[in-house]
């Protein structure tokens, strides 16, 4: 009975430790191993490195957009009006929206992360602004008034006239007036730009603090210089992204499809339970295609006649993934995407499984549907 029971025991415990080692095979990657969804990521300095420092600079500072490292800003920018630029963008500037409500990349969680971690980062003292003029404009502005204070107060650096002077650039520049918001002016009016030494609103040659009805009187004499979009010009912009539209909507009806049964070679090429690399040579290539015109392809063999054949593009950004047969995963080296063997999305940013080519058994060969690559429009050509 003891020796028995001895038995069980190690049999139990034998059992057990195989278990255990499943989840230990050499190349299967673990959950540290597994890329970390663009959702789930909650480090500022990730977070602004891939959203924010491409306008803004690497430290807030130097960027083409306005300085986000100017302590006056971050005290007279409250959070809700910092929220709605990142979540919502500004409509009619080259700040789009990254919140995923709008259309952009960012939980609500993030941006909130983003907003704490300039403040503690890049926060002066609290009364750094004190009397400093509102951040929204409370009262409409007077161009005439706007003027004068332009000349008191600017034109000793960006000239007379407004369009150049020796310590500063044009600030009448048609591009530059259209690319920029009204807020973006009285923000950049009030706490300059430290880091391009452009004075803050208590700093200007006239040796007078600006007020808030100052400002405005400013911003509305610059949007007066604003030269207004031509409707001509309207119409052409409406044509150029309608045709597009147009043309994604109605294509089903009008499409000509270049598509071709091509051989991928032999049954006898692709062992069962394998995957390989494949490649073709499209149908519908042109002279100058040159290399470009071997397409590489995923060939699957399950069992018999049961294949399944995957592009080679993420679905992520259209990046070559790579079998990795010791995991039996598909990854990007690009951006972390992977996907099971059957082509299903495992993890990253991807957010669909792997596109597959129509495929066919017939004569001794693997034939697939070539010479359109699959696409979100036409997952499977």
């Amino acid at each position: 009975m003891i020796a028995s029971s001895y038995r069980r025991l190690a049999t139990i415990a034998f059992i057990a430790t195989m278990c255990g080692a499943c989840d230990s095979l050499p190349g299967r990657p673990t959950t540290a191993d597994l890329p970390l969804r663009p959702s789930a990521i909650t480090d500022f300095s990730q977070l602004y490195s891939e959203n924010c420092a491409g306008c803004h600079g690497a430290d807030g500072r130097f960027g083409a957009a306005i300085a986000l490292n100017n302590p006056t800003y971050l005290v007279i920018a409250d959070d809700a009006s910092m929220r709605a630029v990142v979540a919502n963008g500004v409509r009619g500037t080259a700040m789009p929206p990254f919140a995923l409500s709008a259309g952009g990349s960012l939980t609500d969680k993030q941006i909130g992360i983003l907003i704490d971690g300039m403040r503690k980062k890049w926060a002066g003292v609290a009364n750094l602004a004190e009397g400093a003029p509102s951040y929204a404009s409370k009262e409409a502005g007077n161009p005439n008034r706007g003027a004068s204070i332009y000349a008191a107060n600017c034109q000793s650096c960006h000239g007379t006239d407004g369009k150049g002077g020796t310590a500063g650039g044009s600030i009448l520049d048609a591009y530059y007036l259209s690319l920029v918001s009204d807020q973006y002016l009285r923000t950049i009016t009030i706490v300059g730009r430290t880091d391009l030494h452009h004075p803050d609103w208590k700093q200007y040659p006239s040796g007078k603090p600006l007020k808030s009805d100052q400002v405005s009187d400013v911003v509305a004499w610059l949007v007066s210089k604003r030269p207004p979009v031509p409707a001509s010009i309207n119409a052409i912009a409406v044509a150029i992204f309608a045709i597009p539209i147009l043309g994604y909507v109605l294509s089903p009806a009008r499409r000509f499809t270049w598509l071709d049964w091509i051989s991928l070679g032999n049954l006898t090429d692709y062992p069962e339970n394998q995957t390989r690399l494949s490649e073709y040579v499209n149908p519908y290539r042109k002279p100058w295609d040159g290399e470009t015109a071997r397409i590489p392809c995923w060939v699957r063999r399950m069992s018999g006649d049961s294949f399944q054949v995957f592009a080679i593009n993420c679905t992520h950004l259209g990046c070559p993934v790579r079998w990795f047969a010791e995991s039996e995963l598909f990854m990007c080296p690009c951006h972390g995407g992977a996907f099971y063997a059957d082509g299903r999305h495992a993890s990253g940013p991807p957010p669909r499984p792997l596109y597959q080519y129509q495929h066919k058994v017939e004569g001794g060969q693997l034939w697939v549907r070539a010479g359109e690559l699959p696409t979100l429009g036409q997952p499977e050509v």
